[in-house]
């Protein structure tokens, strides 16, 4: 597997938001673990802002014991919890690196919000079609 640039957001033990997403390169597998913070992780693909990315995530986020919203849709109802990577995948279904401007795509496509335990943190917008 070669490095590849994807872009991060961690929700995890982060107090600041501003803090919260991070360029990153993944390698093998155990760098998608790392990352994540988690022991076993799902593939999903959603849109986010009218385009698919593919989404790395925690496949047992929703068992933990305080999870946390990393990803919700446009009427603020949960998708996604967790540590989240964002990538793109080939034709082949490789995964690809983001280009500058499918971060700043994702990065338009989020929203500050303070969840019921008063934690303030950005929310990356998705689209159900």
């Amino acid at each position: 597997m070669a490095k590849t640039k994807v872009l991060l957001m961690k929700v995890k033990d982060v107090a600041d938001p501003t803090e919260q997403f991070k360029q990153v390169e993944v390698d093998e597998l155990q760098d998608y673990y790392d990352h994540l913070g988690c022991d076993l992780f799902d593939i999903a693909s959603r849109k986010i802002g009218g385009r698919f990315y593919d989404i790395y995530c925690d496949d047992n986020g929703l068992f933990d014991d305080d999870p946390i919203i990393s990803m919700i849709n446009r009427n603020g109802e949960a998708m996604l919890v967790g540590n989240l990577i964002f990538a793109n995948h080939d034709a082949a279904g490789e995964t690809t690196s983001l280009s500058d401007e499918d971060i700043n795509h994702i990065m338009k496509n989020t929203c500050f919000a303070i969840d019921s335990r008063g934690r303030s943190l950005f929310r990356v917008i998705g689209d159900y079609e």
